[in-house]
Order: structure tokens, then C-alpha cells, then sequence
């Protein structure tokens, strides 16, 4: 493994004879079965290689006339200027969403005493409706005390109303599950700035043991750059109950079975085929638990999945991840109600409307000319860029 100068550039070559697992180091066999033995011994080689090629000059510079090399440190100055006010601005950010996440928290914690029934809040006269007297609204009030505990189904009905996420939950078994879903929140991890865990809580139910399901998403900063970057993801594992299983489903086939003759058994039959109960996967609102993040089934089981498709199932996961911890948890009252997802909907169409004016206006454009190849086309369709992630 060398670094070689070629045309006044840095060339990195890797030669994987230099690769050794640790036990070939200490004189033992390596294992032949297992490609990951070499990761150890590989990582820290290819650090160590890359430690020393950052910042290396390619020798332009150095070919630049003094008075243009002097202004490039002068930028360089103001570059090194810029990058302490950033670190100063990403302290002061980050100081300031932790005193305000220690604002929120105390109110999703009584939100939830109230969604699960564990604390009843004091009486709160209901707004006078329009047209309304007085006295039908005082007998309004007069209702018989019921047996109802907190809210039922408050965190089915809010995931329900968001597009992407009723789009996972199927009606077999997923709501039936969903609606013993008391309480869904997220933790920063600790020592790791950017990393946050969702967790969903659930009282006692028929399908699986545990009462928290949680995903922890690790994030870090590149130190180069300074973007956000993803490193893992950790789940829990739903310990399901006895034929409880929600994302599969059991599928009878036939196995094995084979001509007669010498080879296939005795003569002039063969060996009869075997019925076996299989799972298939299927979707499920519980594919969220996964750890590689793939939500979505393929829809052909022989056709292994392109690497793009699951960079943007990976990409999408990550979105839900987002969505809960931005959108849905901040706001879960108003997409209980449905009030969130009316106007999530208003917006899509105000959008959808500006681009159809536009369409429009090109085409009446468009017809206007007296070049006829013109006619028919149209500019293409405007799209915003996808709000990121808010971090921790």
C-alpha cells in the first residue's frame, strides 16, 4: 500500500497483500469462511493511508505567481475566520435546543398522563358555538360520567392520518396492535450529539411481549465537512407471541418429490413430496423494526433489489424517522384530530395550483407563437427540495 506522485498528483494504490487478519499476525490460520475477519486489519490501514493524503498539495499552487498565492492565503485567513464562527454558531445552536427541548419535555409527559388516563385534567368549559344559547350549552355539560380511561387510540388516530404512515399499517393485524399504542416520544443518545432514539410504548397486548419498541438512528459530524452523516441503525427485537407474528404470513408448499427408478426411490414410484409451512413477508407498519431499514417488501422475491432501491428504502426509513420526531410527536394532537392533515393537504394543493398556473401560462404562451414545433411543450414540473432532519 503506497501513495505515488503522478503528474504533480497524490495517486493512492492499494495492494491487499498487505492485508492480514489477526490471526495470520499471531501465527494462526486465518478463517477462509469468514470475509470479515479482515476488517479489523483493513480499517485502520486505510485510515491510516487517508490521515496522510488530507491536505497533501497537488503542486498547483505552487505554479499560481507570488501576488495570486498571497490572496489565497489572505482567503485561507478568512476561511480559518469563517470556520470559528461556525463552531461558535453550532454551540450556541446547540445550547439553545437543549434549553428548549427541556421546555417541551415536561408537556409531552403531562400530554401523555392525559392520553393514558393516569392524570384527569381539570374542567374546561367547551367554546360557544355559533347560534348556541346559553342554556343549551349549560345543559351541554351536563354529562353523565363515563367509564372511558384518557384517550383511546390518540397515537393510531394521529399515525393514521398521515399519509406515509397509513400507508404502512395494514388492517389484519397492525391496527388491532396500534391500538394498545400508548405513548410514542424521542431521547437524544447520550454522548452523541446528533443520535436520537424514537420509542414506542404499549400497554399488555395479544401479539408481542415487549412494552417499548424502540430505533436508534447514530448519526455523527464529518469532521471535514461538517455535515451530518449516517452511521447505523439499532432496534429492538419484538419477542412476538405464539402465532402473532404481524409481518409475515404462513404460506403451504410442497417440497421435495422425485422421479422413480434407481435414483429416485423405489421402482416405478418416486418419493412423495413434503407440505411445509412457510412465513412470507408482507407489509407491515412493524417493518419499521428492521435493521437495515427496508419498510417495503419486494414485490418479486426472485428479483433481488437493485442497490439504488434500497439506498432510497434506507433514504425513506430515515424520513419516517424524521417525520415522528418533527412533525407527529411535536403536533400529535392536531394529527389526532385530523387538523394537521387537512392542512399538510391545503398546502400540497396551493402548491399543485401555482404549478398548473405556471403549465398554464407556458402553454397559452406556447400558442402564441407562430413557430408551430413549439406547440404542446411545456416546462418541467417545479419540485422543493425535502426538508431535512431536524437535529438534536
Amino acid at each position: 500500500m503506497g501513495g505515488k506522485k503522478k503528474g504533480g498528483q497524490q495517486s493512492f494504490q492499494f495492494n491487499f497483500a498487505e492485508v492480514k487478519a489477526p490471526e495470520a499476525k499471531q501465527g494462526g490460520n486465518p478463517s477462509e469462511d469468514k470475509a470479515t475477519d479482515l476488517v479489523p486489519a483493513l480499517l485502520p490501514m486505510v485510515q491510516k493511508k487517508l490521515n496522510t493524503l488530507v491536505g497533501t498539495s497537488s503542486g498547483y499552487l505552487d505554479t499560481l505567481p507570488k501576488s495570486v498565492q498571497n490572496r489565497i492565503r489572505a482567503l485561507t485567513k478568512l476561511q480559518k475566520e469563517k470556520e470559528a464562527i461556525d463552531e461558535e454558531y453550532k454551540k450556541e445552536r446547540e445550547a439553545l435546543e437543549a434549553k428548549f427541548r427541556d421546555k417541551w419535555v415536561p408537556l409531552y409527559t403531562k400530554r401523555s398522563a392525559i392520553v393514558t388516563g393516569a392524570e384527569e385534567p381539570a374542567w374546561i368549559e367547551p367554546e360557544k358555538k355559533e347560534g348556541e344559547s346559553k342554556e343549551e350549552k349549560k345543559d351541554e355539560n351536563k354529562n353523565e360520567k363515563d367509564d372511558v380511561k384518557g384517550i383511546p387510540e390518540f397515537w393510531l388516530q394521529a399515525l393514521m392520518h398521515h399519509d406515509e404512515f397509513r400507508e404502512l399499517i395494514n388492517e389484519e393485524g397492525d391496527e388491532a396492535a396500534l391500538k394498545h399504542l400508548i405513548d410514542v416520544r424521542v431521547k437524544p443518545v447520550p454522548e452523541e450529539k446528533h443520535s436520537f432514539t424514537v420509542e414506542f410504548e404499549f400497554t399488555q397486548n395479544p401479539y408481542f411481549e415487549n412494552t417499548i419498541l424502540s430505533k436508534t438512528y447514530h448519526l455523527f459530524e464529518h469532521p471535514a465537512y461538517g455535515e451530518i452523516m449516517f452511521d447505523r441503525v439499532d432496534v429492538s427485537d419484538i419477542k412476538w407471541k405464539s402465532g402473532k407474528k404481524l409481518n409475515v404470513k404462513l404460506v403451504t408448499k410442497s417440497q421435495g418429490g422425485g422421479r422413480g427408478g434407481r435414483r429416485g426411490g423405489k421402482r416405478g414410484g418416486g418419493a412423495q413430496p413434503k407440505t411445509v409451512t412457510v412465513e412470507e413477508p408482507i407489509q407491515s407498519f412493524f417493518n419499521f423494526f428492521t435493521q437495515d431499514g427496508i419498510v417495503f417488501i419486494p414485490p418479486d422475491e426472485e428479483e433481488p433489489l437493485e442497490e439504488e432501491e434500497v439506498e432510497g428504502m434506507m433514504e425513506f426509513d430515515y424520513e419516517l424517522a424524521c417525520a415522528l420526531k418533527d412533525v407527529v410527536i411535536p403536533n400529535a394532537l392536531k394529527w389526532f384530530t385530523g387538523e394537521a392533515a387537512v392542512i399538510e393537504d391545503d398546502e400540497d394543493g396551493e402548491e399543485g395550483d401555482e404549478e398548473d398556473g405556471e403549465e398554464g401560462a407556458e402553454e397559452d404562451d406556447e400558442e402564441g407563437e407562430d413557430e408551430p414545433d413549439n406547440k404542446g411543450q411545456s416546462a418541467p414540473a417545479q419540485t422543493g427540495d425535502k426538508p431535512e432532519c431536524k437535529q438534536q
